[in-house]
C-alpha cells in the first residue's frame, strides 16, 4: 500500500485552519462594519464616515475571505491530485478570481467609501449634491466588483460541488452542501451587479451560508488528514529492496 505525501496532510492540516481563521475575521470584521442601509448611501454616509474602525474593518474582512479561499483551494488542489477532476481545476480559477476581485473592491469600500462619505458630510449644504454624485460614483464602482467577487465565488462553490460530486474524494454530503450556498453567491452577486445593494438581506442570507459550509469543508479536510496519518501509521515501512 502506497501512502500519501506528508505535506499533503499537512497542507489539508494547514487548510483546515485557515478555514476556521477566515470563518473568525469575517465575522469580526462585519460585526464593526455599520450601515443598515447599505442601498442607500446617503443615509449611511454618517454611519461610514464616523466609524474609527473602517480600515480594519475591510482589512479583516479581506483576510478572512482570502483565508477562507485558501482553503477552499486546498481541498480542490487534493481532489484534482487523486481524480484529475477539470471541475476542480475550474473551481480553482474561479476561486482565485474572486479572491483578485474581492481584494480590489475591498481597497474601494475600505479606503475611497468612508473618504467620500466623509466629504458629503463635511460639504456646505449648496455642495451637498455635487458630492454626493461623486459618491454614488464611487459607490458604482464598489457594486460592480462587489458583484462579480460574490458572484465568482457563487461559481466556484458550484463547480467544487461538481467535482466533490464525481471524484468522491470527499464525502458527498459535503458536495451537495456546496449547491445552496453556490446558487445563493451566484444569485446575489447577479443582483448586486444589476440592482447595487437592494436586496442586500440575499446577501447576508448567502454569506451565512457560506460560513457554515466553509466549516463544514474544514472538519473534513481535517479527519481527511487524520485518516492519511493513520493510512501511513498502518503502512509497511519499505526496506528498499
Amino acid at each position: 500500500m502506497t501512502s500519501n505525501p506528508p505535506n499533503r496532510r499537512n497542507e489539508l492540516r494547514l487548510a483546515a485552519i485557515l478555514s476556521a481563521v477566515g470563518i473568525v475575521l469575517l465575522v469580526t470584521g462585519s460585526r464593526f462594519h455599520g450601515g443598515a442601509q447599505p442601498q442607500d448611501l446617503q443615509a449611511v454616509s454618517a454611519d461610514y464616515a464616523a466609524n474609527p474602525h473602517w480600515h480594519l474593518v475591510h482589512l479583516l474582512q479581506f483576510l478572512g475571505l482570502f483565508a477562507m479561499l485558501a482553503g477552499q483551494m486546498s481541498l480542490l488542489s487534493l481532489i484534482r491530485e487523486r481524480s484529475d477532476s477539470s471541475f476542480a481545476w475550474v473551481a480553482t480559477f474561479a476561486a482565485v478570481v474572486a479572491a483578485c476581485t474581492y481584494a480590489a473592491n475591498q481597497a474601494v469600500d475600505g479606503a475611497a467609501i468612508q473618504y467620500v462619505s466623509q466629504a458629503f458630510v463635511a460639504a456646505p449644504e449648496p455642495e451637498r449634491a455635487t458630492v454626493l454624485r461623486i459618491a454614488e460614483a464611487v459607490r458604482h464602482v464598489e457594486q460592480g466588483l462587489s458583484g462579480l467577487a460574490v458572484f465568482s465565488w457563487g461559481l466556484a462553490l458550484l463547480l467544487a460541488c461538481a467535482a466533490i460530486l464525481l471524484s468522491r474524494v470527499f464525502p458527498l454530503w459535503l458536495g451537495w452542501g456546496a449547491l445552496l450556498p453556490g446558487a445563493a453567491q451566484l444569485a446575489s452577486g447577479i443582483s448586486i451587479y444589476f440592482v447595487g445593494f437592494e436586496h442586500h438581506r440575499l446577501g447576508v442570507l448567502a454569506s451565512l451560508l457560506c460560513l457554515v459550509w466553509t466549516a463544514a469543508a474544514a472538519i473534513s479536510m481535517w479527519r481527511e488528514a487524520r485518516a492519511q496519518s493513520l493510512i501511513e501509521r498502518l503502512s509497511p515501512k519499505s526496506d528498499g529492496s
